[in-house]
């Protein structure tokens, strides 16, 4: 109480501790929410780095609203939508390397010539039928190129969807090139195919270990050692062990012990007979009570 009522004279030190604690605080975080691009004023926007290029929550955001908004499986379509921004790190790296890039007539193929993209094919595959629904992409490239205003949720969807169409595109060239350039001389695929071909007869002789007759062998203790050290990690357990040598004694009710217990119950018996609450006796006598029928039984005494 003592300790109260000195905390209450002196309210105002406490107010100027609190004040200089919350500011220290806040300007602690400000100070660091440039390097870790967060603070108590803002939120984190990157939530992954590939090779030290941030992917930035908020365009995931987008893309998971614009292509999956339908979709239930949440996790589903997030790992999936995390395996496309972490290839499309990778593929940016590397096409900007190599001067790779997708043209507009190639693009325009992709989204609706004969060469449709993965992604295209997969988004407007009918469920009915199993193959791409053409008329409604038909109806979707007259829209387009002739300007009209479309709803902003497909707008979306498709400016999402093409960045897909040019990742996948990328990815396929990328891969392409490197398949290519792997070529396996003619020498080395000649002699691979000659090797395993090649047939080879030879006679071996074997003496198993069982043959040779322990007194014939003489192992010292320098042999014993130095095989210890040579494999000593098959020596060596990561966590303690010991060894636990038991008996077991069977505990079986002799003839005298079942006769004490049926004796017993039949002392029970008549008080049994004459209370009018069954359960409650039962359960005051340390016996296990089941309200279910059962049939009469034989019991004997071993």
């Amino acid at each position: 109480m003592a300790l109260i009522g000195k905390i209450r004279k002196n309210m105002w030190l406490v107010i100027v501790l609190l004040a200089v604690a919350l500011a220290g605080f806040i300007i602690m975080d400000m100070t660091s929410a440039n390097n870790r691009g967060n603070g108590i004023f803002g939120t984190r926007n990157a939530i992954g780095k590939v090779d030290g290029k941030k992917i930035d929550y908020n365009e995931f955001q987008k893309a998971e609203s614009a292509l999956y908004s339908g979709s239930s499986d949440v996790y589903g379509r997030r790992n999936s939508l995390w395996n496309y921004f972490l290839e499309k790190a990778i593929v940016d790296e590397y096409k900007d390397l190599l001067g790779l890039g997708v043209s507009s007539d190639e693009l325009n193929e992709l989204e609706f010539g004969n060469n449709l993209s993965p992604i295209v094919q997969n988004n407007f595959r009918s469920p009915q039928t199993g193959q791409v629904d053409r008329e409604q992409l038909n109806q979707f490239q007259e829209a387009i190129n002739n300007g009209q205003e479309l709803a902003p949720q497909f707008v979306n969807f498709w400016n999402e969807q093409r960045k897909q169409v040019i990742k996948t595109s990328i990815q396929s060239k990328l891969t392409n090139m490197v398949s290519k350039a792997m070529v396996v001389p003619t020498w080395m695929a000649e002699l691979s195919a000659k090797s395993q071909s090649e047939k080879v007869d030879f006679d071996y002789v074997m003496v198993p270990f069982a043959k040779v007759d322990d007194a014939e062998v003489k192992l010292t203790d320098e042999d014993y050692d130095a095989f210890i050290k040579k494999n000593a990690t098959k020596y060596t357990n990561k966590e303690e062990v010991r060894n636990l040598s038991y008996v077991v004694f069977d505990v079986l009710p002799s003839q005298a012990d079942s006769q004490k217990i049926y004796n017993d119950l039949l002392a029970l018996k008549q008080e049994f007979i004459q209370s009018k609450k069954d359960s409650l006796f039962v359960s005051s006598n340390s016996g296990m009570y089941n309200p279910s029928f059962q049939k009469k039984m034989n019991y004997k005494v071993y």
